[in-house]
């Protein structure tokens, strides 16, 4: 009857173990893994700092290396090859500038000298109102009188007679006009060009003599 007892209670109590120990188990597993993972942390953590402050680590050993190498190069006596330091000493002066020396120098200008024997003139004093206009120049030549303002309308046409005198009679003279003697038909320009006293006025043409009027 003991013995049977004595197999109950411990059936029993293995029971009890059994049931416990499948009630316990989770919570010793999640035991045993909570363990393990904050044993394993401190070592990723810090792994992980390293990691990231290396970067820093090499920076700072390339800024001191480079450092090491500027002083090496300021420094002139760190290599046996360096440029010598400058100096303001020197026996030798700047050589003279060397003079330009042109193969073809301008030219020099040419002076035409007038032919005074072609040299036109206005003789009469020219007035507001007048129609006569008088004057010298070479025998026999054609000339215009014209107004400088418009030369489009000539005042009058004529020629020198054989002694070089000319009367033309114009339209009467206005005031403000600028009264001058251009070549005339079939007299050419280039014959006059070198004669005392000429203009060659652009847009207007070769003027042989110009007189202002006189009020």
């Amino acid at each position: 009857m003991k013995k049977k007892e004595s197999w109950f209670q411990l059936s029993f109590f293995l029971f009890n173990v059994m049931t416990n120990l499948r009630n316990t188990l989770p919570l010793l597993i999640f035991i045993l893994v909570f363990t393990v993972a904050c044993g394993t942390a401190p070592a990723d953590n810090g792994q992980s700092q390293a990691t990231e402050n290396s970067p820093q680590e090499d920076s700072d050993a390339e800024a001191e290396a480079g450092t090491e190498e500027n002083s090496l190069i300021l420094d002139p006596s760190a290599t046996a090859d360096s440029y010598p330091a400058p100096s303001n000493d020197n026996d030798l002066p700047y050589p003279p500038p060397s003079p330009q020396i042109d193969d073809e120098a301008y030219p020099v200008a040419t002076i035409i000298p007038k032919d005074e024997s072609k040299r036109f003139t206005i003789t009469s004093t020219i007035m507001v109102g007048d129609t006569t206009v008088a004057g010298t120049g070479p025998a026999n030549i054609g000339i215009t009188v014209v107004n400088l303002g418009d030369i489009s309308v000539p005042l009058g046409v004529g020629r020198t007679d054989s002694d070089g005198n000319f009367s033309i009679n114009v339209t009467p003279i206005e005031k403000g006009m600028v009264v001058a003697l251009m070549v005339g038909a079939g007299v050419s320009e280039d014959d006059f060009r070198d004669a005392a006293g000429v203009t060659d006025i652009p847009f207007i043409g070769l003027v042989l003599t110009q007189t202002i009027v006189n009020e």
